[in-house]
């Protein structure tokens, strides 16, 4: 088992942060030259505030594992510049139509150069971000930071497909590409919705983002397709995906700071979760299950 180092953004400075991080991931076996999906709740990796330098000493302590030659990837969505969110219907549920047009002027217009990520998502993904030499792939909502070797390559392309093969998720899957979870869980490995778009039992849905144009200041709705996407069933996959990774010597787990990291190829780890899907063990749409049990139970009481 690797050492714990139990490292704090406010015990130590961030050049003995760096070096610290460098010997978890040292431990944990990150390969040098790899692409690497990163994500992290750094609120798990130190006690320190994640306002401080610890997110980009974690930052630094990947990109001189992975080297010149290596590229990090990071989640950059931006949910809240949606009509079709779960927090938006939320929020304006109750609104009177005058009410729901100002709410809707307010919400931000996405620009990939200067729109934050979801603070969802995570402190990592928006000081990843922020980089120099970063870029960022250009979907609205569920868009993609990278920074390193094959950067551009990752995010040149994205159109409305969220996290499909077409997506820098699939180009990802394409380059053997590691996913590197550190203090998150199964729930947080969005390349599983790859699987989703391999074995398509979820539905189409029409989704609305508001985006920056030239000429548009306060910015323009647009409308595209795409699967109705949701997390809800990642947990159970990841189960199966352990086990059957453990088996084949193909995961690591160790410790990155305080948090428990688990890295992982993306393509094998996917292509179980769609044998999984496509076997019945596992549904996508778990919560319509439930109520569908829950509908027949009390129709037979």
């Amino acid at each position: 088992m690797p050492q714990q180092t139990g490292v704090t953004s406010g015990e130590r400075e961030p050049d003995e942060l760096r070096a610290a991080f460098s010997a978890d991931l040292d431990a944990l076996g990150l390969p040098r030259d790899a692409v690497v999906l990163v994500q992290a709740a750094y609120s798990r990796v130190a006690r320190g505030p994640r306002d401080g330098g610890g997110p980009d000493a974690l930052i630094d302590a990947l990109l001189d594992r992975i080297g010149p030659w290596g590229t990090l990837v990071a989640y950059a969505a931006t949910p809240e510049n949606s009509r079709t969110t779960p927090d938006y219907v939320r929020a304006t549920a109750r609104m009177t139509e005058a009410e729901r047009e100002a709410y809707d002027a307010a919400l931000p217009a996405f620009d990939r150069h200067t729109t934050r990520v979801s603070p969802a998502v995570g402190i990592v993904s928006e000081r990843l971000r922020r980089r120099p030499g970063a870029r960022r792939s250009g979907h609205p909502q569920t868009s993609f930071a990278a920074l390193g070797q094959d950067a551009e390559g990752i995010t040149a392309e994205h159109g409305d497909e969220h996290l499909g093969l077409g997506s820098p998720l699939g180009k990802l899957y394409d380059r053997d590409a590691f996913g590197l979870l550190i203090g998150v869980s199964w729930s947080r490995f969005t390349p599983f919705h790859l699987a989703d778009y391999k074995a398509p039992t979820l539905p189409v849905k029409t989704y609305h983002a508001k985006v920056a144009v030239p000429g548009a200041p306060e910015g323009e709705w647009i409308a595209f397709r795409d699967l109705d996407l949701h997390e809800g069933h990642f947990e159970e996959l990841g189960k199966y995906v352990e086990v059957e990774l453990e088996a084949r010597r193909q995961i690591r787990r160790g410790r990155v700071g305080d948090a428990e990291a688990t890295l992982v190829p993306i393509r094998p780890a996917v292509d179980v979760a769609l044998a999984v899907l496509r076997a019945g063990w596992v549904t996508s749409r778990p919560w319509r299950e439930s109520a569908i049990a829950e509908t027949v139970l009390t129709d037979h009481q």
